[in-house]
C-alpha cells in the first residue's frame, strides 16, 4: 500500500478528500467485504447493464448463461474458488461495488459498478482506496484489475 501511495500521492490525497466529502454529504462511508446481500448483487448487475447500454459497450450480461454463472458464483460454495462481492455504502445507500472470483489470496473482479447518481463523489475511486487498505484483513495479496497501468 505504501508503494502505491508513494507512486501517486496526489491521487490518494484526492481520494481521501472525496471519501470525507461523501461521508459528510451523504452518510457514513463503510465497506462490506464478502457482502452476501442479494439485493446489492442485483443492483450492481443492473448498474453495469445500464452503463453498458449508455456507453455502447458490449452487453456481455444479456445472455442468460452469463447471469446464471454470476448468480451461481454468488451463492455460498465450498472449495478454493469462491464468488466474492465487496460493496461500499454511504449511510444505508449502496454506492459502489465489485463482484468476481477469489482463488486463495487472489481476487479478480468481473463486475465493477457504481451508482450513476453518485458520480459527483467518485464512489469508484473511494471504493478502490478503501479496498486497497482492507486487502490484508480480507486475506488478499492480489487485487487483479486486469490489463492496464493502474492495477
Amino acid at each position: 500500500l505504501e508503494a502505491v501511495r508513494a507512486a501517486s500521492p496526489k491521487k490518494f490525497k484526492n481520494y481521501r478528500r472525496l471519501d470525507h466529502k461523501l461521508d459528510r454529504e451523504v452518510g457514513s462511508v463503510r465497506m462490506v467485504a464478502n457482502d452476501t446481500d442479494r439485493a446489492a448483487f442485483d443492483q450492481l448487475i443492473a448498474w453495469k447493464i445500464e452503463q453498458l447500454h449508455r456507453t455502447g459497450g458490449f452487453d456481455f450480461l444479456s445472455p442468460a448463461w452469463t447471469r446464471e454463472l454470476l448468480a451461481d458464483l454468488f451463492a455460498p460454495r465450498e472449495g478454493p474458488l469462491q464468488g466474492l462481492m465487496i460493496t461500499l455504502y454511504a449511510g444505508d445507500r449502496l454506492v459502489a461495488g465489485h463482484f468476481g472470483v477469489q482463488l486463495g489470496a487472489v481476487y479478480h473482479p468481473w463486475i465493477a459498478s457504481t451508482d450513476p447518481e453518485m458520480a459527483a463523489w467518485s464512489p469508484g475511486q473511494i471504493f478502490l482506496l478503501r479496498v486497497i487498505e482492507a486487502m490484508p484483513a480480507m486475506g488478499l495479496t492480489t487485487y487483479d484489475l486486469g490489463p492496464g497501468h493502474d492495477h
